[in-house]
């Protein structure tokens, strides 16, 4: 599985890795926008943008194709930016980042739409 950060991109060859270098793109930038695919630039890919414990994940099932947004609290009203203020996103599709990190790991196994969490699709 490549992973693509901030820090750069890393290609991961089992889940242990895949999972330390993820916790790793958590954890070196305040705000990091991480990308998860098989390979660089393909699909189907997850998208995690990170701030601090928050997390808003992505997933796009082909370039132009389907696409589906983490969804947290459905009451959550207004939004929040991400990455220095180059994403604004729905409060409500704001999630805790320790769910994005069980999701990118789900997502290592079968490069689907996990299941382990709810989806608004897009």
């Amino acid at each position: 599985m490549n992973v693509s950060s901030k820090s750069g991109s890393c290609s991961c060859l089992s889940l242990e890795e895949y999972e330390a270098h993820l916790k790793a793109c958590f954890t070196s930038e305040e705000d990091n926008e991480i990308w998860c695919a098989l390979e660089e630039g393909g699909y189907p890919c997850l998208s995690i943008l990170i701030k601090g414990e928050q997390a808003v994940v992505n997933y796009f099932a082909e370039e132009g194709g389907d696409m589906a947004a983490s969804l947290g609290d459905e009451d959550a009203e207004g939004s929040i930016d991400f990455c220095g203020g180059q994403y604004e996103v729905a409060a409500y599709q704001v999630i805790p980042a320790a769910d994005a990190m069980k999701c990118a790991l789900a997502f290592f196994q079968s490069q689907e739409l996990p299941g382990c969490m709810d989806w608004e699709e897009l």
